[in-house]
């Protein structure tokens, strides 16, 4: 973290930043800074390790003023930091990036009925069938509907429904 603080400070030079560390994430707290500076700043820090990456490496809450304005973007950032995992074309993300409130847990599944599917495309090893298949569930996902953690669980149920099948066979 130290070599990270002291990175950031280059990239925000005339900037008023204060660090702060909670779970292994860096917290930056930008003062007194125009908002357009702000991005550009962000921006070009993210740009150098976005790639480095392979998507967005920080997330940026939104202006506010005084500790309520500070509360109120810190618990935005928070959100948008379970993004992340959604993310690949953007170095940051910023509240208009994301949707307002991901739906739950889908019952059922989406990803289910299409385990026959997958399942024909394994067993003949048409790894182009089975690439354009995990793109075409991978453009849903990205879409933001449902959040990291349920995305996640369904995809864990839809391997382990492959692998009992698979099994079976």
């Amino acid at each position: 973290m130290p070599q990270l603080k002291k990175e950031l400070e280059t990239f925000f030079p005339y900037a008023t930043v204060t660090f702060y560390t909670q779970n292994s994430t860096l917290i930056v707290v930008v003062r007194n800074t125009p908002e357009n500076t702000i991005l550009r700043y962000t921006g070009r820090f993210c740009e150098k390790y976005s790639k480095e990456a392979g998507g967005p490496v920080a997330v940026l809450g939104p202006e506010g003023r005084g500790i309520y304005g500070a509360l109120h973007s810190y618990r935005v950032a928070q959100k948008l930091f379970s993004n992340l995992f959604f993310s690949e074309n953007k170095s940051f993300l910023q509240e208009k990036d994301c949707p307002q409130e991901p739906i739950g847990f889908v019952k059922p599944n989406p990803l289910l009925p299409h385990v026959p599917e997958l399942l024909v495309f394994i067993e003949t090893y048409d790894i182009i069938k089975m690439e354009k298949f995990l793109m075409q569930q991978k453009q849903i996902f990205c879409t933001g509907k449902y959040s990291s953690r349920t995305t996640k669980k369904m995809f864990m149920a839809f391997i382990i429904e492959i692998q009992t099948r698979l099994q079976s066979k």
